[in-house]
């Protein structure tokens, strides 16, 4: 508890500085060097804390789940099921300070397929069953190893729950997930402040799963 009161006072201080427009990266040294912050500590704030400013805008653009019903949704896959899959891994998640649900980890470039896996992309598309989208595009980063074979796998599931939709393995996800869509699904940070609208899927899930081992910003 001792070092979650640091790092929560520490995150204040990290607000603070990014309210007056210092560059994050300056800031979190200048805050981690100040509490002796490890590198996951770091992290952990580098993913966790933003702007006034910045939590505002995306406050703007939050759709609820009754809004998502006949919208086309284009979901950033890996985020989606990493985050997911740190949740069954009974691993630490952070609730940060702009709502979304985020990993601890440093694994996105690193994505394999897990035991956990088929049982997080069970609980996405039951979700998305239950939101009733008019379509879904589900974008996956190529480069990623397996990234192919991945989206057939994803545009079965979208078939077998009857769903509308296509998952595809591409270059530029980021891009992609912008230019298709009405709704962003993802907890990324770049592509929460360029979609129109945005919805944090894993988040809802892990808020009906009732999951405790959350490290909240809120």
């Amino acid at each position: 508890m001792e070092r979650e009161k640091i790092l929560h006072d520490a995150a204040n201080d990290l607000q603070y500085l990014l309210n007056r427009g210092y560059n994050k990266k300056s800031a979190l040294k200048l805050v981690g060097d100040r509490y002796i912050l490890d590198k996951n500590e770091r992290h952990i704030l580098f993913r966790a804390i933003f702007s006034e400013n910045e939590i505002k805008n995306r406050d703007k653009k939050k759709l609820s789940q009754d809004q998502l019903k006949d919208r086309i949704l284009s979901i950033d896959g890996y985020n989606v099921l990493i985050t997911l899959e740190t949740m069954l891994n009974n691993k630490i998640l952070i609730n940060a300070a702009d709502s979304f649900f985020r990993d601890a980890s440093k694994i996105s470039k690193r994505y394999k397929k897990s035991k956990k896996t088929d049982l997080a992309i069970k609980l996405m598309f039951e979700k998305l069953v239950k939101l009733a989208p008019k379509y879904i595009y589900i974008f996956f980063d190529k480069p990623i190893s397996k990234s192919g074979e991945f989206s057939a796998l994803i545009n079965e599931k979208i078939s077998e729950f009857k769903l509308k939709g296509i998952a595809k393995a591409v270059n530029s996800p980021d891009h992609e997930i912008i230019k298709q869509g009405e709704t962003v699904i993802s907890a990324d940070s770049l592509l929460l402040d360029k979609g129109k609208t945005i919805f944090d899927l894993a988040g809802s899930i892990i808020k009906e799963q009732a999951y405790q081992k959350i490290i909240s910003f809120m």
